[in-house]
C-alpha cells in the first residue's frame, strides 16, 4: 500500500511540473510525400491542423499530445487531384472531416529524434503507428514560451482503406503505397 500511496505521489508530483501548449496554427505544418508514377514524388500539407500536449522541460517528459488535422485542407499544388483526394476514393471529407494522431507519452531529448509510438486515425480507423520525435528547443518570444517539435513516421494507406490506384499504359502504378508524414510543431504554453 505504501508503494502505491508513493508511486500516485510522485506522478502527482511530476504531472504538476507539466506545462499545457497549443499549437500555433501560423507556424505548424502537416507535410506528406508519396510515389508518384514510380519515378517521382508528391508533396503535399494540410492547411487545418490544431492539438496541444503537455511538456515538462526539466524532465524532458511530453506528454497527451492530440493533433488534429482538417482532410479537406489537403493541398497538394493540383486543384483537379486535391478534389479527387477529398471525395470518396480517398479521405471522403464528408464522412471523415478528421485525421487524428496521439501520443501518450514520450521522452524527448533535445536535437535528437527518438522514437515513439501513437494512434493514428484516418477515415474512421484508428491504428498504432511508430515514428520519431525530435525536440528542438523552447524559447521565450515576446513574453510567450514556445516549444518546437519535429514528428516524423511513414504509414502505408492501405491499412486504413485508401486503395485507390491506377495502372499506366507501361504497367507501373500511379501511386504508392508507403506515405511519408512530417509534422513541423510550434507551440505556446497556456497560461
Amino acid at each position: 500500500m505504501y508503494k502505491l500511496i508513493t508511486a500516485l505521489f510522485m506522478l502527482q508530483a511530476s504531472l504538476a511540473t507539466a506545462a499545457n501548449y497549443e499549437l500555433d496554427k501560423s507556424h505548424t505544418a502537416a507535410n506528406f510525400d508519396i510515389a508518384h508514377m514510380v519515378i517521382s514524388t508528391v508533396n503535399g500539407h494540410f492547411s487545418e491542423i490544431d492539438g496541444k500536449f503537455a511538456f515538462d522541460e526539466s524532465s524532458n517528459k511530453f506528454s497527451n499530445l492530440k493533433i488534429i488535422v482538417g482532410a479537406a485542407s489537403i493541398n497538394t499544388n493540383d486543384e483537379k487531384r486535391d478534389k479527387h483526394l477529398r471525395s470518396g476514393d480517398f479521405f471522403d471529407v464528408k464522412k471523415f472531416p478528421n485525421i487524428i494522431f496521439k501520443l501518450k507519452e514520450a521522452k524527448v531529448i533535445k536535437g535528437k529524434a527518438v522514437q515513439i509510438k501513437g494512434q493514428f486515425t484516418m477515415l474512421g480507423k484508428e491504428l498504432p503507428i511508430k515514428g520519431t520525435l525530435k525536440y528542438k528547443g523552447s524559447i521565450d518570444a515576446y513574453g510567450v514560451d514556445v516549444a518546437a517539435f519535429q514528428l516524423e513516421g511513414t504509414i502505408k494507406r492501405k491499412d486504413w482503406g485508401l486503395t485507390w490506384n491506377d495502372t499506366l499504359d507501361s504497367g507501373a502504378i500511379l501511386i504508392g503505397d508507403d506515405v511519408e508524414i512530417s509534422v513541423e510543431i510550434q507551440a505556446k504554453k497556456v497560461k
